[in-house]
């Protein structure tokens, strides 16, 4: 996608930043956790708890915290 300044959060090349897949990667963020989540407990053959929290970027963009236990 591109690089970030630290302070504000917006593109440090404006030009270069790619806005559409930010955007895509935004909409789709819960698909993708639900593969991710299935592909691991598909992996390592257990049972696997997740916890995720999203937060936002001050541009907006989505983040995950996420802490993984498996039994």
């Amino acid at each position: 996608m591109g690089d970030c300044s630290g302070s504000d959060g917006t593109p440090v090349d404006p030009a270069s930043y790619d806005y559409r897949r930010a955007a895509l990667d935004a909409l789709h963020l819960s698909k993708l956790w639900d593969r991710v989540t299935k592909n691991l407990r598909r992996a390592v053959g257990y049972e696997v708890q997740c916890l995720a929290t999203l937060q936002p970027q001050r541009r907006l963009a989505p983040h995950l915290h996420v802490a993984i236990r498996g039994r």
